[in-house]
């Protein structure tokens, strides 16, 4: 009997160590995936900064990634890029790599359109929740002089002169044509969904650009892109607004975000990067940073 008790009893030792080896075996794998998925993540955002950098010409770069600080009562985002324009937060408050603009909140930049030349690009990773203001809109960044009526903003909100009250993504710019009417390309809404990042990129090109390419017939160089703003969302190209004469802003005028051309017209949603370059990005480049940001923000296909 006591052998036989002996016998069970090292089974049962010999069973219970090996589901002890099992158990350890399966913890170290995961943890080792849990290592390699964090590297992985790593690898990407690290990849992202590099491919930014490869890029030059940032003027400025908002990361959800870095938090605000706060200082003697003053909330601001740091720019990334390293020239020390950092934004200040009005009313906009922080969450899991991202700013909260819960519709009545600003975040103002040291940054006016004339320092930045005549082309330039804006990009950003939003999340639009729902229109909340008065007036039917929201907007989403803005130059814009009251006295004047001169700049550039973008919202989302009813179409400039549409009887209808259609609602559309609005890219403006008043030039010297109209000062009271503002020229706006008009994307769909189709692409903003609530809860769902968006990737956003508006190029702006204030200038003619000869790329020394002839006309084989006249032998005159062909102008390849005119004046005029691009926008690309999620990578893909939706529109384009062509202007024939330069839009201006006024050098005091700062870029405001979470709001347009009116102060009512405040931003409902989540932002998660928000990056300034003092070129005109190319398609090329639209791509690889919309592939790069995909990574890095989780933004669905």
């Amino acid at each position: 009997m006591e052998k036989n008790g002996f016998i069970a009893s090292a089974l049962l030792y010999s069973i219970l160590a090996l589901f002890l080896v099992l158990i350890i075996s399966t913890l170290a794998i995961l943890g080792n995936r849990k290592l390699g998925m964090d590297k992985i993540k790593s690898d990407a955002i690290n990849t992202v900064r590099f491919e930014y950098s490869q890029m030059g010409s940032i003027y400025s770069i908002y990361d959800g990634f870095q938090k605000p600080t706060t200082k003697n009562g003053k909330t601001t985002w740091k720019d990334q890029s390293g020239n020390g324009r950092d934004a200040t937060l009005n009313n906009v408050t922080y969450s899991n790599r991202h700013l909260v603009f819960n519709g009545n909140g600003t975040v103002t930049t040291p940054i006016n359109q004339s320092s930045l030349g005549s082309q330039f690009t804006l990009q950003a990773v939003v999340n639009v929740k729902n229109l909340v203001s008065s007036s039917g809109s929201i907007g989403l960044w803005g130059w814009y002089d009251a006295t004047s009526k001169q700049g550039i903003y973008a919202e989302i909100g009813t179409i400039p002169g549409d009887t209808t009250n259609t609602k559309a993504f609005n890219l403006c710019a008043y030039t010297s044509v109209d000062t009271n009417v503002p020229s706006c390309v008009n994307v769909g809404l189709d692409f903003l969904h609530a809860g769902q990042l968006v990737h956003i990129t508006f190029v702006i090109t204030n200038q003619n650009i000869n790329y020394d390419i002839s006309d084989p017939a006249s032998g005159q160089p062909i102008i390849a892109v005119k004046k005029g703003i691009d926008v690309y969302i999620n990578g893909m190209h939706y529109d384009r607004l062509d202007i024939d004469t330069a839009f201006t802003v006024k050098p005091f005028s700062a870029l405001i975000l979470g709001q347009s051309s009116s102060t009512s017209q405040k931003f409902n949603g989540d932002l998660y990067n928000f990056t300034i370059y003092n070129k005109a990005l190319t398609y090329e480049e639209v791509i690889k940073n919309f592939n790069a940001d995909k990574i890095k923000y989780d933004i669905p296909a």
